[in-house]
């Protein structure tokens, strides 16, 4: 939803949630999520996603 929005279409949304179904994650990700984790979270994996996440979306260095 935020990715209707131009002023917020270059902001990465992760979801987390405890929701595993195979529908909702593709309720997550048609509504534009950069990326969907559903419970149990590993924390390394998790910080090494969003460390992608935000190397993938990050503008020319200044």
């Amino acid at each position: 939803m935020m990715q209707q929005d131009a002023a917020k279409a270059d902001i990465p949304v992760l979801v987390l949630t405890a929701h595993n179904k195979d529908a909702e994650k593709a309720r997550g990700w048609q509504l534009g999520a950069t990326w969907y984790q559903a419970k149990p979270f590993n924390f390394d994996e998790l910080l090494l996603i969003i460390g992608r996440i935000l190397e993938a979306t990050a503008g020319p260095a200044e």
